[in-house]
């Protein structure tokens, strides 16, 4: 088994996908996206979710390693 992905959510996308591009040599995979609809709102569990971002991949000899997908969203999550 190998990692794969991962989704991460935080208040500014843009500034954490710029951080694993420069330290980690990750590449944007355009376009961004802009998600939202009944499917969101069911999996997040929020009225109205709305996430906004971009996929980056880690590419190592020519093959794709791990697939992060940075997001931002107008909801805040708390869990207990």
């Amino acid at each position: 088994m190998r990692f794969a992905h991962t989704n991460l959510v935080a208040t500014n996308w843009k500034k954490r996908a710029h951080f694993y591009q420069r330290v980690f040599d990750c590449t944007p995979v355009p376009p961004e996206r802009e998600l939202a609809g009944e499917w969101l709102d069911r999996a997040t569990g929020l009225s109205k979710a709305n996430l906004r971002g971009i996929y980056i991949v880690k590419i190592k000899n020519g093959k794709k390693r791990m697939t992060y997908e940075e997001q931002a969203s107008d909801k805040t999550v708390l869990q207990n």
